[in-house]
This record gives C-alpha cells, sequence and structure tokens, in this order.
C-alpha cells in the first residue's frame, strides 16, 4: 500500500538515508565520490534540512509497508508567484519502477510534462 505524509523535522534522517543511497545511484556515473559526498553534506546536513524546513520547503515522504522509499521537496508561492517549485525529487532505485514518481507529483498537480528540470553539477 502507497502512504505518503508530511515530513518534520524529525524526519530528517528518513531523507538523509533516502539521499545517502540514491544519489549514489543517480550520480554515481557522472561525479566522483567526493563529490557527491560534499553535494550531500551541502544540501542535506541537518542545519540545511532545517533550514528548508522552516523557510516554505514541504517535504512529502512516501513509503511502501514500513519503509520509506522516496520523497519530494517542494515549495508553494515560489518566488511571491502562484506557482509550485519542485525542488527535489528521490526514489530509492528498488522503488523506482512502481510508479512512486507519479505517485509524489499527484498531491502536487504538477504534471510531468511540465516540470523543469535543473542540474546543478
Amino acid at each position: 500500500m502507497i502512504l505518503l505524509s508530511e515530513a518534520s523535522t524529525k524526519d530528517i534522517k528518513t531523507i538523509q538515508e533516502i539521499v545517502n543511497i540514491s544519489w549514489p545511484h543517480t550520480y554515481g556515473k557522472i561525479l566522483s565520490e567526493s563529490q557527491i559526498t560534499f553535494m550531500l553534506d551541502l544540501l542535506y546536513s541537518d542545519e540545511m534540512l532545517h533550514r528548508n524546513l522552516n523557510n516554505g520547503h514541504h517535504f512529502l515522504l512516501a513509503n511502501e509497508g514500513d519503509a520509506f522509499v522516496g520523497f519530494a521537496s517542494y515549495e508553494h508561492q515560489y518566488q511571491n508567484k502562484n506557482q509550485t517549485r519542485l525542488h527535489k525529487l528521490y526514489v530509492l532505485p528498488q522503488a523506482q519502477k512502481k510508479e512512486w514518481v507519479s505517485c509524489l507529483l499527484k498531491p502536487l498537480k504538477i504534471k510531468r510534462k511540465r516540470i523543469m528540470i535543473y542540474h546543478y553539477l
């Protein structure tokens, strides 16, 4: 059964666990291990995630059974406009073919064809 829940600061470790698995899998062929470590430390430190959660970013966690398998991070009223920006979307490798991306996007009312993807490498 698919279950989505809004994350809070108590879920920071869960978010970090997901990115610590999904980042090397996703970027391991194009970034060195040290670059991945640098980016994870920069973007997913306790301090940065606290800042995100306290400044308008929402994190939607997806779980299957008793295991979290991914998350989406988004912000409503991005740049004071009537728009929602998807900041992050990560799903564990073993869950990537199970429609989790669609499940995480559906509550945001975002259609995949309308998402602009930004890569900061």
